[in-house]
């Protein structure tokens, strides 16, 4: 009998060890048995962490939460693979970023896959985003002519409506969805752009033809303070044709350090004129851009245009040391297009720049270490918001 009861203790202890065995060794697979699992896909904003997602935009940037996902080698939404960078992939967490591009199976699925080469699907739907306008080549274009704009999400067919109710002749997308071209109405006027697609409409923070504040549009009759720049402005041109008035026409040669001043004064037209900057781009300088239209014949590497503004009591020694530097670094010749400067970093560089109703001082000139060649036209020059 006693012989039984040993034999049974033995038994039982066994049972114990293994018990204990096999529960240390699901310990030691981790949660979920070791399998990968996706609990839940949330925002990368800390603010918004807590909202969780069932779907999202295009290009949104999202966190994939679970369990035993450091394995994961590819994601994809629907039929497109999105980026992965090794860094952002956990046991507990993949970030990344939903593909821009139209998927052309909808599966409403997110997929991982893993290097052993399995794979894990969870439902998730993409949202397809509604055409974003990013900007125009050119807001100076003649009814007729064709115009270029760029952005995202220009997934045919499209309808482009310019202000003034008119819908303009689509005659190309390019493959990425990103660049088109269409030819401009007659009855085009200024204001936003609209494009609609099958997922929505998307209208544009910039203006066509935007003639809001503009500071430099070479159409003064009285010259009085000015320094000799009335000499560049122009009437027309034999080579370039003009999209709005009177323009600075420039076809010079200039050696390294030499001067050519486009706006340079201190006088009533030049101080009227630069009064047409808003009171809120000086609050709120993120939110506007300095912007003009240029006209390259040739190239105009090595160029730099010095563009001075603000009151000083020594004019002459202020423009010479306080001043936003636009270098050229565009090789499009022969058309108009638009030029965009951050109006926070225009006035960082203009340190006798502050907000004045009565206007300011202007110096716009051209020179740099180099000899350069300037071929050029230029007009518009204009400080205005990003968005309306």
């Amino acid at each position: 009998m006693k012989t039984i009861y040993i034999k049974a203790l033995y038994i039982f202890m066994a049972l114990c060890i293994s018990t204990l065995y096999i529960g240390c060794s699901d310990d030691d697979e981790g949660p979920n048995g070791g399998q990968p699992r996706i609990r839940y896909v949330r925002m990368t904003d800390p603010a918004s962490s807590d909202s969780l997602l069932v779907a999202s935009y295009q290009s949104n940037m999202v966190a994939i939460m679970g369990e035993n996902l450091g394995a994961t080698v590819e994601v994809w939404f629907n039929d497109k693979k999105a980026g992965l960078l090794p860094t952002l992939v956990t046991n507990t967490s993949i970030l990344t970023t939903i593909p821009s591009e139209l998927p052309e199976v909808i599966n409403d699925q997110l997929k991982l896959v893993f290097d052993n080469g399995d794979s894990l699907m969870y439902d998730f739907t993409v949202e397809i985003s509604e055409p974003f306008l990013r900007n125009m080549m050119s807001e100076y274009v003649s009814a007729g002519d064709t115009a270029r704009i760029r952005g995202q999400y220009f997934y045919g067919p499209l309808e482009v409506t310019f202000s003034g109710g008119v819908t303009a002749e689509v005659i190309n997308i390019n493959e990425e969805n990103t660049i088109i071209d269409v030819i401009v109405p007659e009855g085009a006027e200024k204001g936003p752009v609209t494009i609609e697609s099958n997922f929505g409409v998307g209208e544009s923070g910039f203006w066509f033809r935007d003639d809001r504040n503009i500071i430099m549009g070479s159409e003064e009759t009285d010259f009085s303070g000015w320094w000799g720049t009335q000499g560049w402005i122009a009437e027309q041109d034999t080579v370039i044709e003009n999209i709005n008035g009177n323009f600075v026409r420039l076809d010079e040669s200039i050696g390294a350090w030499g001067w050519i001043e486009l706006y340079t004064g201190d006088g009533g037209t030049i101080k009227e004129a630069t009064s047409n900057i808003p009171r809120d781009a000086f609050n709120s300088p993120d939110s506007y851009s300095v912007k003009f239209e240029v006209y390259p014949v040739s190239d105009m590497a090595g160029a730099q245009l010095r563009m001075f503004l603000g009151n000083a009591d020594d004019f002459n020694t202020a423009r010479q040391n306080n001043f936003y530097t636009w270098a050229p670094n565009f090789n499009v010749t022969g058309k108009w297009q638009t030029i965009s400067i951050p109006f926070n970093e225009f006035l960082a560089n203009n340190s006798f720049l502050t907000y004045n109703e009565a206007g300011y001082q202007a110096a716009f000139y051209f020179t740099g270490p180099v000899p350069s060649y300037l071929n050029f036209a230029l007009d518009n020059v204009r400080v205005v918001p990003n968005e309306e």
